[in-house]
């Protein structure tokens, strides 16, 4: 079932991963069941990720997505409404976000 539709089937699964400068590894850290995803409601999910791994002591410093309408949109809303390089950590304020959307 759909996590932001209660009561509708998914379409889809928003899935976060994790993966690591000083190795190989990538992890899947979330998936979210979801139908008609926005822009809005992928901010909250990408919030309540960078909390629970930050909560664990992962450092995140940065956000990789493709070029997605939904995720460009996303990722001007962190940033204040304008599309910038990097955001203020959404979890630690004194450190940055950096946003990286790839054209693929």
């Amino acid at each position: 079932m759909a996590v932001n539709s209660p009561g509708e089937e998914a379409t889809t699964v928003q899935t976060f991963m994790i993966c690591s400068l000083l190795s190989a590894n990538k992890e899947v850290a979330a998936m979210v069941p979801v139908k008609g995803l926005t822009a809005e409601y992928l901010k909250t999910c990408t919030l309540q990720v960078l909390s629970m791994l930050e909560k664990v002591r992962f450092n995140m410093f940065c956000l990789l997505s493709d070029n997605n309408r939904i995720n460009r949109n996303m990722f001007a809303e962190l940033c204040g409404g304008i599309l910038t390089p990097y955001a203020v950590h959404l979890i630690d304020s004194s450190k940055k976000l950096y946003n990286t959307i790839l054209s693929i």
